[in-house]
């Protein structure tokens, strides 16, 4: 190639070789032309009858306890000779996963809509005020993001997308939250709402088992509600009808649990 071309695709060293510009465009395209090569083989197989290959999904971190379960099970009865592979990554990471071709398909929320990834809304999810009870009374009952500001939260650091996103609703009526504490893993943030220190912002898909066992109080924030666009999304790359009947199966688990993860879906998609 390097001869044909009359140009080089490695630096040559002692200690080995590096790619030139070039090499990494003969990369990328070396790459495309491979995974069109098996795409090619798979959909061959699939028009006789056979469907296998395998289909790798990104999802929101902690969303899986809700819906990896039926969605593996259910792929595994539709195609036996197929393989999924799931993933639980934070928002940004699984656009740039689906952008670059790593992933296949993406759940996640409003996206800024990066070139290279096709996407779907099926409809929203609410925040909700999570805490012990002894700091946000033995209730359910929506709470004002007015009285939200007055309480100690333990959110991620200013850095992160989520927090950005939630003092964005904050400064939107003027004021801005009581942070006693920054921690960027979901983990984190419950162990330490459940210690007490303070309370936390997150989706009720988050906690629900918590909730349902009584380890959290969970609180719909209102006046104004923080509520993020829930999104299915493919690559651009992604085109195979094992992908597009995966994205078909996604979505079925996404409505049958819509209920206990408390998403508000699109009627399109029901």
């Amino acid at each position: 190639m390097e001869a044909s071309h009359d140009i080089k695709l490695f630096i040559r060293t002692g200690r080995g070789v590096d790619l030139t510009e070039a090499g990494r465009l003969f990369r990328d395209f070396a790459l495309r032309i491979v995974r069109d090569v098996e795409l090619l083989k798979s959909e061959m197989q699939q028009l006789r009858g056979e469907i296998n290959g395998e289909v790798l999904v990104t999802i929101p971190l902690r969303v899986g306890r809700l819906i990896l379960a039926p969605l593996v099970r259910r792929f595994s009865e539709n195609f036996p000779k197929a393989a999924i592979y799931v993933y639980e990554n934070i928002n940004p990471v699984s656009q740039e996963l689906l952008v670059s071709g790593e992933m296949d398909i993406g759940l996640f929320y409003d996206p800024p809509r990066p070139p290279g990834i096709i996407i779907d809304k099926i409809g929203n999810e609410d925040l909700y005020l999570i805490g012990k009870s002894d700091i946000l009374g033995k209730t359910d009952q929506p709470i004002d993001l007015a009285d939200v500001a007055q309480m100690p939260l333990i959110l991620p650091g200013p850095h992160s997308h989520y927090r950005g996103y939630v003092d964005k609703v904050f400064s939107s009526i003027g004021l801005s939250p009581t942070i006693v504490r920054e921690l960027d893993t979901v983990d984190g943030l419950l162990s330490f709402a459940a210690e007490g220190e303070g309370v936390t912002i997150l989706p009720y898909s988050n906690v629900a088992r918590e909730v349902d066992e009584g380890r959290a109080t969970a609180r719909k924030i209102i006046n104004p509600p923080i509520r993020r666009r829930l999104c299915v999304a493919t690559g651009k790359h992604a085109t195979s009808s094992l992908v597009r009947k995966t994205v078909t199966l996604l979505k079925q688990v996404i409505i049958e649990h819509g209920e206990p993860a408390r998403w508000l879906l699109d009627n399109k998609h029901h």
